[in-house]
């Protein structure tokens, strides 16, 4: 099944640059010059259910509203964006002294697309998977056109607190794929994976490491943070966590790749080199108030660009990948 995804884009200026996601915003703001970035959007409505590459990036220097204060956004989703979430909000407030409420909601990637498709349930929702094209056509059915926009880049990595020998010099997608595969039939196993259940972390993971299969992880837990308790307790044991969530004590294994082992770093993530590269995504309503723009503009800025690497994740802007 075709799967509609993100394709990696950088946004090269060094400046507080604010978009337009296309001219047909322009009511909602004035119209100032153009000049042309590389920015991956993807639009649900694009009928051939694949990726576009948008240039045309706006710069505009706006304030906001006076009846910003009237109003409160509502982000929904993805718990792996949820803290950089509330950090930009807090951010957003402070850097435009706004009295604006900002309600955030834990759940899904999946159920916040749900959530987006009424109006009054959330204003944006975070996206940390890939999404199937027939999650797309909710929209469409509805007449709702949305878009979607990478704020930064996760590169998931598969960790242990233990030294496993015969890993340290990189897991292949093979190696994973045994593993995860492989029933538990003795609490003794060399190697165990815990695994996550209903997430859309677990779902990337999988798109990479076995796509075709049914997997029997040896344990399954219901979030990041309990996978972290089972690794320190269960000796030998690998998970695989996202970028902000590896702590200090804890071993990173590379990927090995065509014999090659690859770590995450800038370089490797915007070339496609390290196969466990996400793109982190809010997805807006075209029909949104103008506040979310606003919003949306500040987490593209420079300063809103430093609050997602402080959480461990990859940063759009062109400095980081050169």
């Amino acid at each position: 099944m075709r799967r509609t995804s993100i394709q990696k884009g950088v946004i090269k200026d060094d400046i507080q640059v604010r978009i337009l996601l296309n001219q047909s915003l322009s009511p909602l703001l004035p119209l100032p010059p153009k000049i042309d970035l590389n920015l991956s959007i993807l639009p649900s409505d694009d009928p051939s259910g694949g990726t576009v590459m948008l240039n045309r990036i706006v710069i505009i220097g706006i304030g906001l509203s006076s009846s910003m204060a009237a109003h409160g956004l509502t982000l929904c989703g993805s718990t792996t964006l949820l803290e950089v979430g509330q950090e930009l909000s807090q951010s957003f407030q402070k850097a435009n002294k706004a009295k604006l409420a900002f309600q955030h909601k834990s759940s899904s990637s999946f159920e916040g697309l749900i959530l987006l498709t009424e109006k009054d349930q959330c204003d944006i929702a975070r996206i940390s998977t890939t999404i199937p094209e027939e999650k797309w056509q909710m929209f469409r059915k509805k007449s709702i056109q949305v878009k979607a926009f990478t704020l930064g880049y996760d590169a998931m990595q598969i960790v242990s607190y233990d030294k496993i020998k015969e890993f340290a010099d990189g897991i292949s997608r093979s190696a994973l794929k045994e593993i995860y595969t492989t029933p538990e039939k003795d609490p003794l196993l060399p190697v165990g994976l815990i695994g996550m259940e209903n997430s859309g972390t677990r779902d990337f993971f999988l798109s990479y490491c076995c796509p075709e299969l049914a997997p029997s992880p040896h344990l399954i837990t219901q979030s990041s943070s309990e996978m972290i308790d089972h690794l320190a307790k269960i000796p030998r044991s690998l998970t695989y966590l996202p970028s902000n969530r590896i702590k200090n004590g804890m071993i990173t294994y590379p990927l090995k790749v065509n014999g090659r082992a690859i770590t995450p770093t800038p370089h490797t993530i915007l070339t496609g080199q390290y196969p466990l590269t996400r793109p982190l995504n809010f997805v807006i309503r075209l029909d949104a108030k103008k506040e979310v723009f606003e919003f949306i503009y500040h987490t593209l800025s420079k300063e809103g660009q430093e609050i997602i690497k402080s959480h461990g994740f990859f940063s759009v802007r062109s400095e980081e990948f050169l």
